[in-house]
């Protein structure tokens, strides 16, 4: 049987995940798809007053959690992780007469310190929603998580 507290992590790494992660690229991939930041902040914020809703927070804990989403938002799309332009800087190297491995070295090196700092915005934005929650609520993750094992809704 699962760790109460891996599944809890679990669980809150795939709300935030769903919030925050996919839609760190408010200025690019989000808007690319027609998409602009403040329709992926209402919804974001839809999605958090649901799960707080569902561990029964309360009104104050809704509040914490709807601030920390929108500014981890904010932080994530300050990052400017842009996938258009590194896909085109990527089919430009690849493309070009001579191969610059170094150049495309260079570029991994670049986007993998981007999506280690991203990575480190959402994991302190977890666990600071994991505070935000009492013990109690913390111990429903688990149930939540597999119920809702093929998606949130």
């Amino acid at each position: 049987m699962l760790d109460w507290r891996i599944a809890a992590g679990a669980a809150l790494a795939a709300i935030l995940g769903v919030l925050i992660a996919t839609s760190a690229d408010a200025r690019g991939w989000f808007r690319h798809r027609g998409h602009d930041p403040e329709a992926m902040l209402e919804h974001s914020q839809y999605a958090v007053g649901r799960f707080m809703s569902k561990v029964d927070a309360t009104d104050e804990q809704k509040a914490e959690a709807r601030v920390l989403v929108e500014d981890t938002l904010i932080v994530l799309g300050a990052l400017g992780l842009d996938r258009q332009s590194m896909r085109t800087q990527v089919v430009g190297l690849l493309s070009a007469e001579t191969i610059d491995r170094e150049a495309v070295e260079d570029l991994r090196v670049e986007k993998l310190a981007e999506a280690d700092q991203a990575s480190r915005i959402l994991t302190d934005a977890i666990v600071e929603l994991a505070e935000i929650l009492t013990p109690e609520q913390r111990a429903q993750l688990p149930g939540m998580a597999e119920s809702h094992r093929h998606g949130w809704h």
